[in-house]
C-alpha cells in the first residue's frame, strides 16, 4: 500500500519511538513527541519549506489582524454610492401604496383655496407655474441640513429655508409648550422660515406672524433644521426639537382636502385627526380627517432649466 509523503513522516517518527497503535492514547501520545520537521525533511518528503520564525509569526499576525473602519477610510470612494444632488425637486408618496402624489410647491395659484405653507401639487389649474426647485445644503452631514428655494422673488435672501411652523389657529394659547409626540394632537406645518444657526426647541423669540391681519389665523415658533436624508434612497424624513430638548422623529402629513391641502409634520397623525374630526382642537386646525401619511424624495428628473442669470 503506497503512503501519502505526509502519511510516511508520521509513520516513521510514530515508529522510532517505539508507539504501539492504541486508538485515542497513541493519538495523545504522538501529539506529546512529534517536533516540527526540519525544512531538509520537508525538501525530501516533497513538501512546501516553511519560512523562518520571525517572518512566520508576521505572517499569521497579518492574517489574524482584520482592517479597521480608519484603515479603509482612504480607500472609499464616492462613486461607490449615489452622488448627492444639491439642486432637486421634492416629490410626495403615499407612504402606505407608494403613489406618486404631486410635487411640494408653496401656495400654487387656482389649486387650494386655503393653503397656508407648502402643498403637493402637478400644477394642473396652472400650467405656467413650475413646481419649486430645491437648493440641498449637506455640506455638514446628511442631518439637520438646510433646504431653500431657488431664486423666489417672494423670498429675497439666503436666511429664508423650508422648516417647520407651530400652528396657532384661533384664540389658544399661543405661547405653547410647542411639543410634539405620541398622544398629542398639535401639528406643524412645512413653511418658509428664518433659519436657525443653532439646533434647539422652538421659542417665541419674535412675534406671531399673522395672515391676512388676522391675529387668530397665522404661525407661531419655527424650527429649520429639521430635515435628514437618506444618502442611498434620497428620502427626505424630518424631526422636531421639544421644548425638553428632545429629537422627535415625526410623520410628515398631506391633507388633500380642497380647501387647505397642507403638507405638515405631527408627532401622532392619528391623535391629530381624531381631534380635527371632532372639530374642537383649535391646536390642529386646519387639518381634515383625509390626512394621510406621506413621504419625501428628492431628485431631478423634473427639473426645470437652471434661471438665466442677468
Amino acid at each position: 500500500m503506497l503512503l501519502t509523503p505526509l502519511l510516511t513522516l508520521l509513520y516513521f517518527a510514530a515508529a522510532s519511538e517505539g508507539f504501539s497503535f492504541k486508538g485515542r492514547e497513541i493519538v495523545q501520545q504522538f501529539r506529546d513527541a512529534v517536533r516540527p520537521l526540519t525544512n531538509g525533511q520537508l525538501l525530501a518528503a516533497g513538501m512546501h519549506l516553511q519560512p523562518p520564525k520571525p517572518i512566520a509569526k508576521k505572517i499569521v499576525q497579518s492574517k489574524k489582524r482584520r482592517a479597521s473602519a480608519v484603515d479603509t477610510a482612504p480607500l472609499a470612494r464616492r462613486s461607490s454610492g449615489p452622488e448627492m444632488p444639491s439642486r432637486v425637486t421634492i416629490t410626495g408618496k403615499d407612504a402606505t401604496t407608494g403613489e406618486v402624489l404631486g410635487f411640494l410647491d408653496f401656495q400654487p395659484e387656482g389649486q387650494f383655496e386655503d393653503a397656508t405653507g407648502f402643498v403637493l401639487t402637478f400644477n394642473i389649474f396652472n400650467p405656467d407655474h413650475f413646481e419649486n426647485v430645491f437648493l440641498i445644503d449637506s455640506s455638514r452631514g446628511l442631518n439637520n441640513i438646510d433646504i431653500a428655494i431657488e431664486d423666489d422673488p417672494d423670498f429675497p435672501g439666503t436666511d429664508l429655508v423650508v422648516g417647520a411652523g407651530w400652528e396657532i389657529f384661533f384664540p389658544g394659547d399661543p405661547t405653547g409648550p410647542f411639543t410634539l409626540g405620541k398622544g398629542s394632537s398639535k401639528i406643524g406645518l412645512i413653511l418658509i422660515v428664518a433659519h436657525s444657526e443653532t439646533d434647539g426647541p422652538a421659542t417665541l423669540d419674535s412675534q406671531t406672524e399673522t395672515r391676512s391681519g388676522d391675529p387668530f389665523f397665522g404661525h407661531g415658533p419655527t424650527e429649520s433644521n429639521i430635515w435628514s436624508i437618506n444618502p442611498l434612497t434620497f428620502e427626505l424624513t424630518a424631526s422636531w426639537i421639544n421644548p425638553d430638548k428632545s429629537l422627535v422623529p415625526v410623520t410628515i402629513f398631506w391633507d388633500p382636502q380642497e380647501f387647505f391641502g397642507n403638507v405638515g409634520i405631527a408627532g401622532d397623525l392619528d391623535a391629530a385627526v381624531a381631534a380635527s374630526d371632532n372639530g374642537g382642537n383649535e391646536g390642529t386646525f386646519p387639518l381634515s380627517n383625509a390626512a394621510i401619511p406621506i413621504k419625501l424624495f428628492v431628485g431631478t428628473d423634473s427639473l426645470s432649466p437652471p434661471p438665466t442669470r442677468k
